[in-house]
């Protein structure tokens, strides 16, 4: 959920479990974080279908495919709601350090010289993208 804070602006992960435990049980168990369409209609049991003894991994490549494609819908989704709340402007959801940043490079595309208005607002430019070869 995005909000104002700027530790809200990220992407974090879920470690799909896996386990043997999973394969064909009776019990069940969704999709741990159901946030895209296919995790909404995923059960655990749908992933883990490797259940041998001698299977260390219980997903196969199937598993991982559809992994992979919840993983692109789910940073997609992030990146749309993201640019939608910037162009809103929503001040309750968006890091006001990041409203700053829209609004400079709004005026930079409007000037004939903008070398020295991003020397100006360095400090800006840092605070929310810091130049971490400069900091070797």
């Amino acid at each position: 959920m995005f909000t104002n804070k700027e530790s809200t602006w990220g992407i974090g992960n879920v470690r799909a479990p896996q386990s043997r435990l999973h394969v064909d049980q009776s019990d069940v168990l969704a999709f741990p974080d159901a946030n895209s369409p296919l995790s909404k209609v995923l059960a655990l049991d749908q992933l883990s279908v490797k259940g041998g003894i001698w299977d260390q991994r219980p997903f196969d490549s199937v598993s991982n495919t559809l992994l992979v494609n919840h993983n692109v819908w789910v940073y997609l989704d992030a990146f749309q709601q993201a640019n939608d709340l910037a162009e809103q402007r929503d001040v309750d959801r968006v890091p006001k350090a990041y409203l700053d940043c829209i609004a400079l490079i709004e005026d930079l595309f409007s000037r004939s010289s903008w070398k020295s208005a991003i020397l100006q607002n360095r400090t800006l430019l840092d605070q929310v993208a810091p130049n971490r070869s400069a900091m070797v």
